[in-house]
């Protein structure tokens, strides 16, 4: 390999390694924390339902912001898919992935290429992802009947599929 290409692959991978966090990440990225309950919002997914924060009151959620171009959430949401197909069959659960600011085609794109059935919604900005946090994805809020955070996780703190289906087995 030429120096010039060892180069490229090494400023490739370092952009890669920084695609999911923004630059001057404030000291507290997040607005929506552990103990608050979920702000008003309303997203279209995938699968034509319509989910709102009220229409998630009642069961258990389970809430992803994602964007495809980000190698931590393309990391995770195979893990997250795998969780939806393991507890989807329970009413108790909602599954909701959102994405920061990715429009349909390039999510179908990635969801085929992987494999996965988790619905998602569109965002073609950041307005849903806004009233959540500031910076920072992938992001998992785990949500119980009433509407309250009761586990928050960024891309610093990833949980295993084990630790996800704990949480959810524990709040049945």
């Amino acid at each position: 390999m030429t120096m010039q290409r060892k180069l490229l692959s090494l400023l490739v991978l370092m952009f890669l390694s920084v695609a999911c966090i923004e630059e001057d990440t404030p000291k507290n990225a997040s607005i929506i924390n552990v103990g608050d309950d979920l702000p008003e919002f309303t997203v279209c997914m995938s699968d034509g339902t319509c989910v709102s924060r009220d229409s998630l009151v009642g069961h258990n959620s389970v809430i992803v912001f994602f964007n495809t171009s980000c190698a931590d959430c393309r990391h995770e949401l195979p893990c997250v898919d795998s969780l939806y197909r393991a507890f989807s069959d329970s009413n108790e659960f909602r599954f909701i992935c959102i994405a920061r600011d990715e429009e349909r085609e390039s999510i179908e794109n990635f969801w085929e290429q992987e494999n996965l059935a988790i619905p998602y919604s569109p965002q073609q900005g950041r307005e849903v992802y806004n009233l959540f946090a500031n910076s920072i994805i992938p992001r998992i809020y785990i949500c119980s009947k009433d509407g309250v955070v009761r586990f928050a996780y960024g891309d610093s703190n990833m949980p295993s599929f084990a630790q996800l289906a704990s949480v959810l087995t524990a709040l049945q």
